[in-house]
Protein backbone atom coordinates (compact mmCIF):
# COMPACT_ATOMS: atom_id res chain seq x y z
CA UNK A 1 0.00 0.00 0.00
CA UNK A 2 1.19 3.55 -0.85
CA UNK A 3 2.61 5.47 1.91
CA UNK A 4 3.81 9.16 1.82
CA UNK A 5 5.59 10.58 4.88
CA UNK A 6 6.16 14.49 5.60
CA UNK A 7 7.76 16.91 7.77
CA UNK A 8 8.24 20.28 8.07
CA UNK A 9 11.40 20.21 6.45
CA UNK A 10 9.64 19.05 3.29
CA UNK A 11 9.60 21.34 0.13
CA UNK A 12 6.17 22.47 -1.30
CA UNK A 13 7.67 20.90 -4.93
CA UNK A 14 9.14 17.73 -3.06
CA UNK A 15 5.72 16.88 -1.50
CA UNK A 16 3.29 17.44 -4.29
CA UNK A 17 6.03 15.21 -6.29
CA UNK A 18 6.44 12.49 -3.46
CA UNK A 19 2.29 12.53 -3.39
CA UNK A 20 1.46 12.20 -7.31
CA UNK A 21 4.21 9.48 -7.22
CA UNK A 22 2.55 7.86 -3.77
CA UNK A 23 -1.14 7.94 -5.01
CA UNK A 24 -1.77 9.40 -8.57
CA UNK A 25 -3.54 12.04 -7.58
CA UNK A 26 -2.65 16.21 -7.68
CA UNK A 27 -2.03 18.02 -4.48
CA UNK A 28 -2.88 22.25 -4.28
CA UNK A 29 -0.98 23.81 -1.68
CA UNK A 30 -2.41 27.27 -0.24
CA UNK A 31 -0.79 29.37 1.79
CA UNK A 32 -3.85 29.88 3.73
CA UNK A 33 -6.02 26.95 6.16
CA UNK A 34 -9.15 28.25 3.99
CA UNK A 35 -7.81 27.71 0.80
CA UNK A 36 -8.50 30.99 -0.33
CA UNK A 37 -5.95 33.21 -1.73
CA UNK A 38 -2.78 31.90 -3.22
CA UNK A 39 -1.39 28.89 -3.93
CA UNK A 40 2.22 27.95 -1.41
CA UNK A 41 5.57 29.11 -2.99
CA UNK A 42 6.79 25.79 -4.86
CA UNK A 43 10.45 26.12 -3.01
CA UNK A 44 8.86 26.94 0.64
CA UNK A 45 8.82 24.15 2.96
CA UNK A 46 6.08 23.15 5.07
CA UNK A 47 7.61 24.97 8.86
CA UNK A 48 8.01 28.19 6.73
CA UNK A 49 4.47 28.17 5.55
CA UNK A 50 3.20 27.16 9.22
CA UNK A 51 1.07 29.50 11.08
CA UNK A 52 1.29 30.95 14.21
CA UNK A 53 0.07 28.47 17.10
CA UNK A 54 0.01 25.32 15.06
CA UNK A 55 2.95 22.53 16.20
CA UNK A 56 3.90 21.34 12.50
CA UNK A 57 5.60 17.93 13.06
CA UNK A 58 6.08 14.25 11.16
CA UNK A 59 3.04 12.73 9.11
CA UNK A 60 2.86 9.63 7.53
CA UNK A 61 -0.30 9.22 4.98
CA UNK A 62 -1.61 6.31 3.56
CA UNK A 63 -3.26 5.84 0.47
CA UNK A 64 -6.97 4.73 2.22
CA UNK A 65 -6.96 7.61 4.12
CA UNK A 66 -10.08 9.56 3.03
CA UNK A 67 -9.12 12.69 1.20
CA UNK A 68 -11.06 15.18 3.62
CA UNK A 69 -9.19 13.63 6.61
CA UNK A 70 -6.07 14.42 4.82
CA UNK A 71 -7.02 18.00 3.91
CA UNK A 72 -8.17 18.40 7.68
CA UNK A 73 -4.65 16.70 8.97
CA UNK A 74 -2.66 19.07 7.42
CA UNK A 75 -4.27 22.19 8.13
CA UNK A 76 -4.59 20.75 11.82
CA UNK A 77 -0.64 20.02 11.72
CA UNK A 78 0.46 23.27 9.86
CA UNK A 79 -2.21 25.88 9.50
CA UNK A 80 -2.19 25.53 5.73
CA UNK A 81 -4.42 24.23 3.42
CA UNK A 82 -4.55 21.48 0.48
CA UNK A 83 -6.81 20.09 -1.65
CA UNK A 84 -6.61 16.64 -3.50
CA UNK A 85 -7.36 16.41 -6.99
CA UNK A 86 -7.30 14.16 -9.85
CA UNK A 87 -4.65 12.81 -11.68
CA UNK A 88 -4.33 16.06 -14.74
CA UNK A 89 -5.59 18.18 -11.82
CA UNK A 90 -8.77 19.24 -13.33
CA UNK A 91 -10.88 18.23 -10.72
CA UNK A 92 -10.84 18.33 -6.89
CA UNK A 93 -11.66 14.98 -5.55
CA UNK A 94 -14.88 13.92 -3.38
CA UNK A 95 -13.74 14.52 0.08
CA UNK A 96 -15.48 11.07 0.92
CA UNK A 97 -12.87 8.56 -0.88
CA UNK A 98 -9.75 7.68 -0.27
CA UNK A 99 -6.43 8.67 -1.28
CA UNK A 100 -5.72 5.99 -3.54
CA UNK A 101 -9.43 6.49 -5.59
CA UNK A 102 -8.70 9.96 -6.09
CA UNK A 103 -5.44 8.92 -7.93
CA UNK A 104 -7.14 6.22 -10.15
CA UNK A 105 -9.73 8.33 -10.52
CA UNK A 106 -12.99 6.65 -9.34
CA UNK A 107 -15.48 9.24 -7.92
CA UNK A 108 -17.46 8.78 -5.02
CA UNK A 109 -20.88 7.15 -6.14
CA UNK A 110 -23.71 9.97 -5.73
CA UNK A 111 -26.43 7.28 -6.44
CA UNK A 112 -27.08 4.24 -4.60
CA UNK A 113 -29.38 1.16 -4.00
CA UNK A 114 -30.99 0.23 -1.27
CA UNK A 115 -31.70 -3.77 -0.51
CA UNK A 116 -33.95 -5.33 1.91
CA UNK A 117 -31.30 -8.51 3.33
CA UNK A 118 -33.65 -9.74 5.72
CA UNK A 119 -37.32 -8.57 6.81
CA UNK A 120 -37.02 -9.61 10.80
CA UNK A 121 -39.79 -11.10 12.95
CA UNK A 122 -42.19 -7.76 11.87
CA UNK A 123 -42.88 -9.12 8.28
CA UNK A 124 -46.38 -7.64 8.04
CA UNK A 125 -44.93 -3.95 9.50
CA UNK A 126 -42.48 -4.09 7.02
CA UNK A 127 -44.11 -5.07 4.34
CA UNK A 128 -46.60 -2.05 4.71
CA UNK A 129 -43.52 0.31 5.26
CA UNK A 130 -42.01 -1.27 1.84
CA UNK A 131 -45.44 -0.37 0.25
CA UNK A 132 -45.53 3.46 1.30
CA UNK A 133 -41.46 3.74 0.82
CA UNK A 134 -41.89 2.17 -2.86
CA UNK A 135 -45.22 3.13 -3.52
CA UNK A 136 -46.47 -0.21 -4.87
CA UNK A 137 -49.04 -2.66 -4.14
CA UNK A 138 -48.97 -5.03 -0.89
CA UNK A 139 -48.98 -7.58 -3.15
CA UNK A 140 -45.65 -6.62 -4.69
CA UNK A 141 -44.34 -5.56 -1.49
CA UNK A 142 -44.69 -8.71 0.27
CA UNK A 143 -43.38 -10.38 -3.41
CA UNK A 144 -39.91 -8.29 -2.47
CA UNK A 145 -40.16 -9.97 0.97
CA UNK A 146 -40.40 -13.51 -0.25
CA UNK A 147 -37.56 -12.96 -2.20
CA UNK A 148 -34.88 -11.53 -0.61
CA UNK A 149 -32.38 -9.87 -1.27
CA UNK A 150 -35.07 -7.56 -3.16
CA UNK A 151 -33.69 -4.61 -4.13
CA UNK A 152 -36.06 -0.95 -2.85
CA UNK A 153 -34.98 1.85 -4.46
CA UNK A 154 -32.48 2.14 -7.31
CA UNK A 155 -30.53 5.03 -7.41
CA UNK A 156 -31.08 6.84 -4.17
CA UNK A 157 -29.63 9.46 -2.87
CA UNK A 158 -27.16 9.18 0.32
CA UNK A 159 -29.72 10.74 2.35
CA UNK A 160 -33.00 8.87 1.06
CA UNK A 161 -30.82 5.60 1.12
CA UNK A 162 -30.30 6.66 4.74
CA UNK A 163 -33.40 7.35 5.69
CA UNK A 164 -35.03 4.38 4.10
CA UNK A 165 -32.88 2.04 5.77
CA UNK A 166 -33.05 3.95 9.50
CA UNK A 167 -36.79 2.98 9.21
CA UNK A 168 -36.73 -0.52 8.08
CA UNK A 169 -34.28 -1.38 10.43
CA UNK A 170 -35.97 0.37 13.07
CA UNK A 171 -38.50 -2.69 12.76
CA UNK A 172 -35.76 -5.50 12.82
CA UNK A 173 -35.41 -5.35 9.07
CA UNK A 174 -32.07 -6.15 7.54
CA UNK A 175 -31.00 -3.72 4.79
CA UNK A 176 -27.95 -3.11 2.75
CA UNK A 177 -27.10 0.06 0.76
CA UNK A 178 -24.90 -0.40 -1.93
Amino acid sequence: MAELKLDGRVKVKTLKANFKKEFGASLRVYKSESCKGAFADDDATLASLRAEGKKGGELTVGGNLRVGNFEKKIAELYGIGVRVANADDTKLADSDITISKAGSGVAAASTYDVVLVDAGNSRLAVCKAIKEIVAISLDESMELIRTVPSILKKGASAKEAKLISDALKEMGAKVKIK
